[in-house]
């Protein structure tokens, strides 16, 4: 007698499916809950305010100036209130990333890049992938010379978007230049007569 009798036989379909569908089940479970977190975040944010406003209307006039009253409520609550911004933040965050992984998000990208990516398309940016990516590089030199106040962030923000479209142009671009490679060594290697 061996010691698996008693564990049912799970046969390769039906786990991954089984596994498939229960993951997608618990990343929408847990998008719904850190949807109900925001939810009860933003009640909790409006009942401060509200009872802001009643303990200012409770003061009578010769306890403590309006302003005063005010400004120390502020102190006191105002770290609950930033404590609830950010567990809102966080949660609406998680309900987000939870429903991203929970879409078929590959065979989306799939479809648009087959769609797009036709041969036509793809040989047109690998003949003009020089003129594009100087193309590129003049733009974001205009808006870094006509972007005013240019901060840090922005020249990071900018170098980023002209690097990526710079990474799109060559990546696109790269098979076309690996068959014309093949191409010319092919025919520069075959023997003349």
């Amino acid at each position: 007698m061996s010691g698996t009798e008693g564990i049912p036989a799970v046969h390769g379909g039906e786990d991954v499916k089984y596994r498939g569908t229960m993951g997608r089940l618990i990343l929408i479970l847990l998008a719904v809950l850190a949807l109900f977190v925001v939810i009860s975040m933003v009640i909790l944010i409006a009942l401060v305010a509200i009872g802001r406003s009643a303990y200012l209307d409770a003061l009578g006039n010769g306890a403590l100036p309006r302003d005063a009253a005010s400004d120390i409520f502020d102190q006191v609550s105002g770290f609950l209130r930033h404590g609830v911004r950010i567990v809102a933040v966080v949660a609406l965050a998680v309900a987000v990333v939870m429903l991203i992984l929970g879409l078929p998000l590959r065979r989306w990208a799939e479809q648009g890049w087959h769609a797009f990516a036709t041969d036509s398309r793809t040989a047109w940016i690998a003949e003009h992938e020089r003129n594009l990516m100087i193309g590129v590089a003049a733009l974001a030199g205009l808006f870094l010379l006509a972007w005013t106040p240019l901060t840090g962030g922005r020249v990071l923000l900018l170098l980023i978007i002209g690097g990526g479209l710079l990474a799109v142009i060559a990546a696109i671009s790269a098979p076309h230049r690996r068959n014309q490679s093949t191409i010319r060594t092919s025919s520069s290697s075959s023997p003349s007569d």
